[in-house]
C-alpha cells in the first residue's frame, strides 16, 4: 500500500481528526501525504484501537 493509500484511509476511519491540531500543523508544515503525517495517523489509530485516551 502507498502512503498516499494509507493517508487516504486512516483519514477517513479516525474519528476526531478534524479537531486535530497535531494534525495540522504536520499538514501545514510537511505536507498532506508526508511520511510524518503517516506516522501521526498510524499513531492516533492504535490509540483509537485500543480505546485509550492519549491527552
Amino acid at each position: 500500500m502507498s502512503k498516499r493509500t494509507a493517508i487516504q484511509t486512516l483519514r477517513t476511519t479516525l474519528t476526531g481528526l478534524s479537531n486535530d491540531a497535531r494534525y495540522w500543523d504536520l499538514v501545514r508544515t510537511y505536507g498532506e501525504y508526508s511520511t510524518e503525517v503517516l506516522r501521526h495517523l498510524r499513531s492516533c489509530a492504535d490509540v483509537q484501537a485500543r480505546g485509550a485516551n492519549h491527552t
